[in-house]
């Protein structure tokens, strides 16, 4: 007969891939809150490279230009401008020990009629 241990399993054992498994612990412990993440299987279209996704919540200078640019639209007399979607992608990276830091804003959805067929600001 097998004897039940009283210690609950590790969730990060359970439910995190290595490598990512350490890194996820390490971020969580600083208060990130990490939403997915991969090992990284080569070789498997779509997971070749380890990843960890977490929440973000924008502040400083991204926050400030999500309010201009949001404000922007819904200030413009064309209508079909005030449903517009946007993303706003961020790019943060460490090459060779230099941070490059860089966002994309793509717009889309002009009216559900439009579908997400992007749009042409004036």
């Amino acid at each position: 007969m097998s004897e039940q241990s009283d210690t609950p399993p590790d969730w990060y054992e359970e439910y995190i891939e290595e490598p990512a498994r350490e890194l996820v612990r390490y971020l969580r412990n600083l208060g990130f809150n990490t939403e997915c993440s991969c090992g990284g299987h080569p070789g498997r279209k779509g997971s070749e490279k380890m990843y960890v996704q977490l929440q973000y919540h924008p502040d400083g200078e991204i926050k400030r230009l999500d309010d201009a640019l949001f404000n922007y639209l819904c200030d413009l007399d064309d209508n079909r401008m005030k449903n517009v979607n946007y993303t706003l992608d961020l790019h943060l990276r460490r090459i060779d020990g230099h941070l490059l830091a860089s966002v994309n804003v793509e717009f889309g959805g002009l009216t559900p009629e439009d579908g997400d067929k992007g749009c042409n600001l004036p």
